[in-house]
């Protein structure tokens, strides 16, 4: 892959067409073999197609918009999922959106009665965070999730496929600890359910996964230093000189 351009370490790609199935192929510096060429819209250069791949073609005068990621920090009630993704996202210029505040007005009753939910009460819950991913998929975004078990990450994934999973793992003490000096619709009494529930992401999943400790900082560091994120300052679509 070295051949790949990239920006700060993500890809540049572009998507491509085939009726009404879109792909995203990195492009690889000039002068790579291609079996088959193709023209894109006014926006794109003219690329070249070969074994998944994308090659630059020659007579190219402008280089595609990189697309963004989307990041998912997840992990149980009281590990710092909207802390550091707030924090991740302001650092790196991308939009953070709070999982939490698209709950229904009945899973907040529920939790706040004690009362854990269940699959179907997280179902639209998730659906409602799958929508914002697709609406902002390429643009940059992270989203605080608790995204416990494997099938919840699964749905989030059928939203954007190469959304990047950031694990926060935090011992149980700890977890307490902080979910007793909070302010939050999630009271301390729920996390054993929580921990109950969680499935660690397995190997193919690919997720970055951090023993998220007291040093907020340092796990800042770490989180943006394991995604290869960069600071404030991602190009915009269209910002790149013909």
């Amino acid at each position: 892959m070295e051949d790949v351009l990239a920006f700060h370490g993500v890809p540049w790609q572009v998507p491509v067409w085939h009726g009404a199935q879109e792909y995203r192929i990195p492009f690889r510096k000039p002068g790579g073999r291609c079996h088959e060429t193709l023209e894109m819209p006014s926006a794109y250069p003219r690329v070249a197609r070969a074994c998944g791949h994308a090659c630059l073609a020659a007579g190219s005068r402008a280089l595609p918009t990189p697309v963004m990621p989307t990041v998912v920090v997840m992990g149980v009630s009281g590990s710092g999922k909207s802390h550091l993704g707030a924090a991740l996202a302001r650092a790196c210029g991308m939009e953070f959106v709070e999982g939490d505040a698209l709950h229904p007005a009945a899973n907040i009753a529920r939790m706040r009665a004690g009362m854990p939910l269940d699959d179907a009460a997280r179902q639209p819950w998730l659906e409602a965070i799958a929508a914002v991913i697709a609406a902002r998929r390429g643009q940059g975004v992270v989203v605080a999730c608790s995204a416990l078990r494997r099938a919840y990450r699964d749905l989030l994934r059928q939203a954007d496929p190469a959304l990047r999973l950031l694990y926060l793992r935090v011992p149980r003490d700890e977890l307490a600890r902080r979910m007793r000096e909070r302010r939050h619709f999630m009271p301390p009494s729920l996390l054993d359910s929580q921990l109950a529930t969680l499935e660690e992401p397995a190997a193919d999943e690919h997720a970055v996964v951090l023993e998220a400790g007291a040093d907020r900082l340092a796990t800042l560091a770490l989180a943006r230093q394991a995604l290869s994120l960069p600071t404030a300052g991602w190009p915009k679509p269209g910002a790149n000189s013909p």
